[in-house]
């Protein structure tokens, strides 16, 4: 699970459990041997290898008689000794260590994630990975992010964020991050065979699933639409586009840079006519947009894109009404649109 420290830091649960029952071991091959060299009784032989491994000191209350019985108890002695301080030493790094409390914040947000749905999974951490979660973060959108680096997921996890630890191409690292209970999934990994493994496993797990994924070469954009993701990003050809506009067309360029990053001068986004509003059956001329500086430049309709939308075209549930406007735009015209 991993959940747990890596392997190269080790596993204190692990250990103090491994000296635990070398322990039991222990008092059981005493428990044996006295048995075997002194002919007692198998309670007696338990009680003097009690006394004897905790250094009780009752005297001998079986008859030590032989050299071997000695060289036993010798044994005995020294093991329990050891395994005693074994033990000891493990359960006071299991209680101090840092690594513990990492796991105790882990297991902790393990819980949150299980309590969560309807979020998005960010597969990959990295320059991409930290974008895309500040862009969902600044739309209130749950998400979890998952990256096998431990150094990343604990400054997210210091940070508040919420992560798995683990290799994305798994399916139980997925199942960790809720994929199940999920909206969708990002895949920005850095390399784009790993991004291909983990559409395939994220379609065959959650076949209803949003897929959205990164892509450095046109061929391994194919591969990922083939292997079931919704959305593929070519990312060096979105730069390519916006470096040519920035001299073909560079007011448009300007126009993009200010609507898509979340600089704080214009909302861009989308607002869902539901079954329960107000709109359905009406016009979008009877939407009032004038108030708050809005602009519906295009309304998804019936599996087909409208632009510009017509004022008298009318409104049934399902359309899709993209926006431009001023910062707040948004949120205020949703509230119309929902009736609230």
């Amino acid at each position: 699970m991993y959940l747990f420290p890596r392997r190269d830091h080790g596993n204190p649960l692990g250990r103090l459990r491994l000296a635990l029952l070398t322990l039991v071991a222990v008092l059981l091959s005493g428990t044996a041997g006295f048995k075997l060299l002194t002919d007692v009784d198998w309670i007696d032989a338990l009680y003097f290898t009690v006394i004897t491994v905790t250094t009780v000191g009752y005297g001998e209350t079986i008859p030590i008689e032989t050299n071997a019985a000695k060289l036993f108890t010798v044994w005995l002695i020294l093991s329990a000794v050891l395994v005693t301080a074994w033990a000891v030493a493990t359960a006071a790094e299991l209680i101090f260590a840092e690594f513990f409390w990492t796991y105790i914040g882990r297991q902790r947000m393990q819980r949150r994630i299980d309590e969560m749905s309807g979020h998005t999974i960010v597969c990959g951490y990295g320059r991409m990975g930290v974008r895309v979660g500040q862009e969902l973060s600044a739309e209130d959108e749950p998400w979890v992010m998952v990256d096998s680096e431990e150094t990343i997921v604990a400054a997210l996890q210091a940070d508040g964020g919420l992560a798995v630890l683990g290799d994305a191409t798994l399916d139980e690292t997925l199942a960790l991050a809720g994929i199940e209970r999920a909206r969708a999934v990002i895949c920005v990994t850095r390399d784009d065979a790993t991004n291909i493994v983990i559409i395939l496993s994220a379609r065959a797990m959650a076949p209803e699933i949003m897929i959205a994924a990164r892509a450095e070469t046109a061929d391994a954009r194919v591969k990922m639409e083939r292997a079931g993701s919704n959305y593929v990003l070519q990312h060096h050809g979105t730069a390519a586009m916006h470096l040519a506009l920035s001299v073909t067309h560079p007011i448009v360029e300007e126009v993009l840079n200010r609507l898509i990053p979340r600089r704080g001068d214009l909302d861009l986004g989308q607002i869902v006519i539901g079954e329960a509003s107000p709109l359905v059956g009406r016009t979008l001329a009877s939407l009032d947009t004038r108030r708050y500086g809005a602009l519906i430049v295009a309304i998804w309709h019936a599996e087909s894109v409208s632009v510009p939308p017509q004022p008298d075209l009318p409104l049934e549930a399902g359309d899709t009404l993209i926006v431009v406007g001023p910062v707040g735009t948004l949120k205020a015209l949703d509230g119309q649109v929902r009736g609230v």
